[in-house]
């Protein structure tokens, strides 16, 4: 996407020392060479780029890393009770195969059931980036928190998520990079956590 080789450096007017997070930048996403019938192309800058936010918090129960209802249900509540609900508005599943689906107790105004979707699912993430690449959206930031890479279940979801977004992105031709929320100060206290997650590589 970009180069993580000057910490000093502007994106999109900001100085990196002024972002409220650490942003990771993984290199070669879209698969280069290996793509050899389509030229090659690799995201050197996000100047001219159009990328959206990617949270990939969204779960299921019946997922292989079960996180529950996440981020479609408050946690604790009565998912048969619609004020149990965290989100505004009720995403639209018609596209999705039936392994896609997740079943819910509620159903929609036609009737029909209503589902929801898991983002630990590779053919739900792929989709995405089907939309992404039909749609003329160059990438995605992808969301996590420091918090979360503390080995337990929800670091388990979000890397699953992210192995899902690589292979999309490198399929559909798309890029990503990782932006780290949740970092006070200048980041730097989270420096050697970062970096040992990321093979040495962390610039805060």
């Amino acid at each position: 996407m970009t180069r993580a080789t000057e910490p000093e450096e502007s994106i999109l007017g900001m100085s990196m020392r002024k972002l409220p997070f650490v942003i990771m930048f993984l290199s070669a996403l879209l698969a280069g060479n290996t793509l050899s019938a389509q030229p090659s192309r690799f995201f050197t800058t996000l100047k001219y780029t159009h990328v959206a936010g990617l949270q990939g918090w969204f779960a299921c129960p019946s997922d292989p890393i079960n996180v529950g209802w996440g981020h479609w249900f408050r946690g604790g509540s009565d998912i048969k009770n619609p004020d149990s609900l965290a989100i505004d508005v009720w995403p639209d599943t018609s596209e999705l195969e039936p392994d896609e689906k997740c079943s819910t107790p509620f159903k929609l105004r036609s009737g029909q059931p209503a589902y929801l979707f898991s983002d630990q699912n590779p053919k739900t993430v792929a989709r995405q980036f089907r939309w992404m690449q039909q749609y003329g959206l160059d990438g995605v930031a992808v969301q996590r928190f420091v918090s979360h890479l503390d080995g337990k279940s929800l670091q388990g979801h979000f890397d699953a998520v992210l192995r899902n977004v690589r292979v999309a992105a490198e399929t559909y031709r798309r890029g990503f990079f990782i932006m780290y929320d949740g970092i006070e100060g200048d980041g730097r206290g989270h420096q050697e956590r970062l970096a040992a997650a990321y093979g040495g590589r962390a610039y805060c």
